[in-house]
């Protein structure tokens, strides 16, 4: 018989991540290519980078942003596609309202992820493991699934979330935040790119536990004005809000772009691509009271491009208690 955790008190913020999204949406709707090697990308002749790729071209070294001929190289037997962007937001579209039914705050960040608050007694009566475990469940039902991290803050539900992908689910309850992100790698936080994880270990600075007890000069000398606040969110004890649709704080310009792998020719794609775009911009925009501007900008072939470049049910719940 498993223990009863106790009941979780303060907040209980979460991260829902779908897991290889357009890979999965493209096995969904070919469901011969499951368990394969699955690359959606450009072509691997021109300047095309991979958007995503299955977990099973992930074991050969594949990754996002990766150049396409390289991933060629690594994965040849893989199959590829240059992905299908007007069913990807209406798989997205289908998740997201499922969010909605849980939580009135729901916090897209992309069209694959979104931080929910799901705080027991404010919006939901339940456990926030019962929760996302539903959550979970009726995402899969669609037929993709996800990754979801609770924890007391965006910090702390963001590194969780992705401890146990695919189809993962952890949840660090009240109390086990140090304990849960002291052995993780620095490179596990947000905020922590290349270069400062790099000055961090000439200074023997390796986990998120070492962070949090270096001295304030050596993180101000790294994060500068920010130092203390990466100690905080090291510790666990960042306070985050889970910021709805028709909230947000006020901004003087509001843009959204992406760069393709390969060139949109179809206008179903095109047009796919504007509206995947233009959600972004416009959940921020109505949120404001109004609007002086709307300006897209496309960039085509002619566009005199770098050199080079890159773009930014036996189930189970890990838990921290």
């Amino acid at each position: 018989m498993g223990v009863t955790p106790p009941p979780w008190t303060g907040p209980a913020v979460g991260l829902m991540d779908l897991d290889a999204f357009f890979a999965s949406v493209e096995m969904l709707d070919h469901p011969e290519w499951r368990g394969k090697p699955l690359i959606v990308g450009g072509d691997a002749d021109s300047r095309g980078v991979v958007s995503t790729c299955s977990y099973e071209a992930r074991r050969f070294g594949v990754h996002s942003a990766m150049p396409s001929a390289e991933a060629r190289r690594l994965c040849p037997q893989a199959i590829w596609t240059h992905g299908h962007f007007d069913r990807y937001r209406e798989v997205s579209a289908q998740v997201m309202a499922i969010l909605a039914e849980e939580t009135p705050r729901v916090e897209r960040v992309s069209i694959d992820e979104a931080f929910i608050d799901i705080t027991p007694g404010r919006f939901a009566p339940e456990d926030p493991l019962l929760v996302a475990r539903r959550i979970s469940d009726r995402v899969a039902a669609l037929g993709v699934t996800c990754s979801i991290g609770v924890g007391c803050n965006k910090t702390v539900a963001k590194i969780a979330s992705e401890r146990d992908k695919p189809f993962g689910l952890t949840i660090v309850r009240p109390g086990t935040e140090q304990r849960f992100l002291a052995a993780l790698p620095v490179s596990a936080m947000s905020g922590i790119g290349r270069s400062a994880e790099e000055r961090l270990r000439r200074m023997r600075i390796y986990t998120l536990g070492e962070l949090s007890r270096a001295p304030e000069s050596t993180l101000a000398s790294i994060f500068g004005v920010n130092g203390e606040r990466m100690r905080q969110r090291a510790l666990g004890l960042e306070i985050s809000e889970v910021t709805s649709l028709d909230e947000g704080r006020e901004v003087k310009s509001v843009s959204n772009e992406r760069t393709f792998a390969k060139d949109l020719t179809e206008r179903g794609d095109i047009e796919a691509a504007i509206a995947l775009l233009g959600e972004s911009v416009g959940r921020r925009l109505r949120r404001q009271a109004c609007v002086r501007l709307i300006r897209p900008t496309m960039r085509t072939s002619s566009w005199p491009w770098p050199s080079s470049y890159s773009t930014t049910s036996g189930r189970k719940a890990c838990m921290f208690a």
